[in-house]
């Protein structure tokens, strides 16, 4: 099993808490994918998706710097609708526009 050491991640992970992907491998990227990166925002997706689905979203982030606008629309309209993709507005009142 791959792991990050703690060196890479203080290179790739900007003080605003951005990662900067281009500084990783396909299995560092995977790693951070499954576990995430605590204290920054970013989300382990481990225990809710499986290694298929997670590689996917490494292929994803790895493309999507290239995408155009038209061709991640495309992609987006295709969605099931997870996480809020459907269109549903489910922020509290607060904060919505």
């Amino acid at each position: 099993m791959h792991h990050l050491s703690s060196d890479t991640l203080q290179i790739a992970v900007h003080a605003d808490g951005r990662l900067d992907y281009a500084l990783l491998d396909d299995a560092e990227l995977y790693w951070i994918m499954q576990n995430g990166i605590k204290m920054t925002g970013m989300p382990a997706f481990g225990s809710t998706h499986n290694q298929e689905e997670l590689w996917a979203m490494v292929a994803f982030t790895r493309r999507l710097p290239e995408m155009s606008q038209s061709e991640y629309e495309k992609i987006t309209e295709a969605s099931e609708g997870h996480h809020q993709a459907g269109g549903e507005d489910r922020a509290p009142a607060a904060f919505r526009k």
